[in-house]
């Protein structure tokens, strides 16, 4: 059994855990090869975003971000688009810089993302649209849970700070935190918080207030990157696999139905993206990089 730590101040409080490890026999295979879209180097692929019809694809190490034909859609520094999301515009942010693509400065970039208003990294802290959170470490992504604001520190002694209140992460180094989403996975009526822990092939489901958790098993930075709505959770492995390819799982309710590899280098999993039904992939460890449409 394991056990995750909520700390409150007044000391630890045990939460349940029940491991789902991933049985391989389990797995179906696509059957068809994915779309692959290749791009112009630069990390093509490092980061997705949609505004329900158009796929935008950043590069940010050439400061680039296309959409998915291949229509250059924003040219700035290096670092733009590190981290992008949609509304009625994109959202670029460039951590490099500490800046925003609408001019916003001051420690901005790392974390863009988009809930009923903008969930934004800022410095030690985040910015949610009910007001700022003061954080012991620098957020690796942001999310609303249940209407609490959550922040993800991959790093340091606490994995999740929520309405800052700190949880200690699993075991030092595990990174988790690095990966959030929110939806209801199981189909069980609750929307689960799913945290990625990377570092130990680990993503964790909390739903409850922080009263049961379960989890998910992998290898490879397993929880690397995570997409999830009702019923579907899709999980990012990019180290995994020969030489780096990395790869892709699908899960309905929780079930593993599809893994996709990737090629040598490809690092697939790096990010990942739902828009509507399609579930893209990026894969910027190769020379070109590329995205993969998986359904």
């Amino acid at each position: 059994m394991w056990l995750l730590l909520a700390c409150n101040g007044d000391g630890d409080s045990p939460i349940h855990r029940e491991s789902l490890p991933v049985d391989d026999t389990a797995l179906v295979e696509t059957g068809e090869p994915p779309e692959r879209f290749v791009g112009e180097g630069g990390g093509y692929g490092h980061a997705l975003a949609s505004d329900g019809d158009r796929v935008f694809v950043s590069a940010p190490w050439i400061g680039s971000v296309y959409e998915l034909d291949g229509t250059l859609h924003t040219l700035g520094p290096v670092g733009s688009g590190y981290a992008m999301a949609y509304d009625d515009d994109l959202l670029m942010g460039n951590p490099l810089e500490g800046t925003l693509s609408d001019g916003t400065e001051g420690e901005y970039g790392a974390v863009v993302r988009r809930d009923g208003g903008w969930l934004l990294s800022r410095g030690l802290g985040a910015e949610f649209p009910s007001g700022p959170v003061a954080l012991p470490e620098r957020p690796a992504d942001l999310a609303l849970w249940n209407g609490q604001r959550v922040a993800g520190m991959a790093h340091g002694t606490h994995a999740l700070s929520i309405e800052e209140e700190l949880v200690e992460r699993l075991e030092p180094g595990d990174g988790a935190g690095y990966a959030l989403c929110v939806a209801d996975v199981d189909s069980d009526g609750v929307d689960e918080l799913v945290v990625g822990a990377p570092n130990a092939g680990v993503v964790y489901l909390v739903e409850d207030e922080l009263e049961t958790a379960e989890s998910v098993v992998g290898e490879g930075r397993f929880g690397h990157s995570l997409a999830c709505a009702e019923g579907l959770l899709v999980v990012g492995a990019p180290m995994s696999g020969a030489e780096l390819a990395g790869e892709v799982v699908i899960y309905e309710d929780l079930d593993p139905v599809a893994v996709v590899e990737g090629e040598v280098g490809d690092t697939l999993g790096a990010s990942v993206l739902l828009s509507g039904d399609r579930i893209f992939a990026g894969a910027p460890g190769s020379t070109e990089g590329a995205v993969l449409r998986l359904r």
